[in-house]
């Protein structure tokens, strides 16, 4: 874990030391997909439509060697106005690692954009508080809690955020752009 924490610090640490801060990875809000195709230096391992409109491409990295998904969402105008890493490895057993990564990439996040506006852990189900608070990955495994942080900046919200459902557990980085949006869009209903 300590040599992904490293790679993932070294990531930030590159992008605060660039004389213009960038909004997500390498590119900034509104780059187009050819723009953040060019930053990852590399064709997208997936492409999709997404649900609300727009497109997304999506990379397969390794962070300090635990998988991740980097995906790049664009609006019906090609703008780049979300992004997220998400974090693809798994853990098994009773001593499950994910609530330690959270702790360590949230302390990241914070030597970045400094303190966040909002930390909590949430306990969608109160009344399993007690019987799982010696192995909380067993409440968030079944949706029971929720771990989440937000920051601000003058163009960006980002949400760090370690949820689950049915037994999987989902860690996941969202940075929205707060100039670019993609309208929703439905199917007449």
């Amino acid at each position: 874990m300590n040599t992904f924490l490293a790679a993932f610090a070294s990531l930030f640490i590159f992008n605060c030391s660039l004389t213009q801060a960038v909004d997500f990875r390498l590119v900034d809000w509104g780059a187009s997909r050819a723009q953040v195709e060019k930053s990852e230096k590399e064709k997208p391992a997936s492409i999709g439509a997404s649900d609300i409109g727009g497109s997304w491409i999506g990379y397969v990295r390794s962070m300090g060697g635990l998988d991740c998904y980097i995906l790049y969402y664009f609006n019906d105008s090609g703008q780049l106005y979300e992004g997220h890493i998400v974090f693809a490895e798994e853990h098994l057993g009773n001593d499950s690692p994910y609530l330690g990564e959270y702790r360590a990439i949230n302390n990241i996040l914070v030597k970045k954009y400094g303190e966040f506006i909002g930390d909590d852990e949430v306990w969608l189900d109160e009344h399993s508080q007690e019987y799982f608070a010696s192995k909380p990955w067993d409440a968030i495994a079944i949706g029971d809690l929720m771990y989440w942080a937000e920051w601000k900046t003058d163009r960006t919200s980002i949400i760090h955020k370690l949820i689950g459902a049915d037994y999987e557990i989902k860690h996941v980085v969202s940075y929205q752009s707060l100039i670019y949006t993609q309208e929703v869009k439905t199917d007449g209903f």
